[in-house]
C-alpha cells in the first residue's frame, strides 16, 4: 500500500536520496522498485529515539543520519505516516534538520458522524503528500519490480525442480495476516483438486510464515499432497509468480504482490472492504463475499477460468 507514495515522492523528488525506515521483510521489494535509497530497520534501537523527547541527536548518531556535513546534503523533508499525539516525533525531526515535516496518519481519519471515509488506502497515503507539492499523477506511473537475472534463474530452476517448468500452473495462498480473512481450507482443497480438470493447471502453494495453520490443515485435506513452497523472501517469491499462469489468494501481502506484479489475480475478500485495501493491478478481479464461508468453489474456478481468458 505504501510503494505508490513512494513513487509518488521519488517521481516529485528524482534527484533527492531517500532513506526509509520501515519493516525488514520489506526493504529488499523497495529496493527491487528503486524506490529507497537507503534502508533503516524500524525495530532499531536508533529509530526508538525518535519517540523519545530530545532523541534526534541519538538517532542521528546511531543511524548515521546527520542534516548537515561534509558528505551528505541537508534534510529536506520528513515524511512519517503514524500517530504523534504529543508531538515528539515532529520535534525530534525538526531537529534533525528537516525543512519541512509531515506527520499524517497511516489511515484516514474518522469523521464528525464516527465514519472513516472509504478510500483506497494507497490513494489516502497519496493524498497526505500534498503539501509536498505531490499529487495523484506523480503516482500514476505502474510500479517496476526489476528482478535481478540471478534470482529469475533460481526461480526458473526452482520451478524445474517441482516440474512445473513449461506447464499451465496457478499460484494459490491460503493464509493472511488473519485467519478472518481466509477462505475456508476445506472450500481451497476443492479448488485445489479441480483445477487440472476445469482450467488445465496445476497447484503451487505459497506458505509464509503466518500461514502454518491455514497450510497444514490444507495438506490434510489433499492426497495426494501439492506441490508446496514454503517462506520465500519476498525477492524469490516475486521471482517466483513471475511465471505463475494466474494467482489467487485472500486478502495479504502476496496477493498484492501477484496483482503489482501484472499477473491475472483472483482476490478473495470477507471481513475486508476492497474499496479500502483491493490489491492493483492490470489483471485482478476481486470477489468480495462475507461471509468467505459462504463462497462456493464453482464461483472462484469460474472467475479463475474468465481471467485466464482475457488476453
Amino acid at each position: 500500500m505504501t510503494l505508490p507514495a513512494l513513487a509518488a515522492l521519488r517521481a516529485r523528488f528524482p534527484d533527492a536520496p531517500l532513506t526509509l525506515v520501515g519493516n525488514r521483510a520489506v526493504a529488499p521489494l523497495v529496493q527491487l522498485a528503486e524506490l529507497a535509497d537507503r534502508w533503516i530497520d524500524f525495530d532499531a534501537v536508533a529509530v526508538a529515539s525518535l519517540f523519545v523527547p530530545e532523541g534526534a541527536e541519538c538517532f542521528g548518531a546511531r543511524a548515521g543520519l546527520r542534516s548537515e556535513g561534509a558528505h551528505r546534503a541537508p534534510l529536506q523533508a520528513a515524511v512519517a505516516w503514524c500517530g504523534d499525539p504529543d508531538g515528539v516525533l515532529r520535534r525530534n525531526l525538526e531537529q534533525l534538520g528537516a525543512e519541512h515535516v509531515l506527520v499524517a496518519p497511516s489511515r484516514p481519519s474518522v469523521g464528525a458522524h464516527g465514519v472513516r471515509p472509504r478510500i483506497h488506502m494507497a490513494d489516502h497515503l497519496v493524498g497526505t503528500l500534498q503539501s509536498l507539492g505531490v499529487g495523484p499523477r506523480d503516482a500514476s506511473a505502474p510500479i517496476r519490480l526489476d528482478v535481478p537475472a540471478t534470482l529469475a534463474a533460481n526461480a526458473h530452476a526452482r520451478l524445474t525442480r517441482l516440474g512445473l517448468a513449461g506447464r499451465r500452473w496457478v499460484a494459490v495462498h491460503p493464509g493472511s495476516g488473519s485467519a478472518s480473512k481466509n477462505w475456508p481450507v476445506e472450500r481451497l482443497a476443492t479448488l485445489v483438486e479441480r483445477l487440472p480438470s476445469t482450467v488445465g493447471a496445476s497447484a503451487l502453494v505459497l506458505a509464509g510464515p503466518a500461514d502454518e495453520d491455514a497450510v497444514a490443515q490444507l495438506l490434510a485435506r489433499l492426497a495426494p499432497p501439492p506441490l508446496l513452497v514454503r517462506d520465500l523472501p519476498l525477492p524469490e517469491l516475486a521471482a517466483a509468480l513471475q511465471h505463475a499462469d494466474a494467482y489467487v489468494g485472500n486478502d495479504s501481502g502476496p496477493t498484492h504482490l501477484a496483482a503489482m506484479l501484472g499477473r491475472p489475480t483472483l482476490a478473495l475478500f470477507g471481513p475486508t472492504d476492497p474499496a479500502l485495501w483491493a490489491p492493483r493491478g492490470p489483471r485482478v478481479r476481486v470477489l468480495h463475499h462475507p461471509p468467505l464461508a459462504d463462497l462456493a468453489p464453482d464461483v472462484v474456478l469460474n472467475a479463475l477460468a474468465g481471467l485466464l481468458r482475457q488476453p
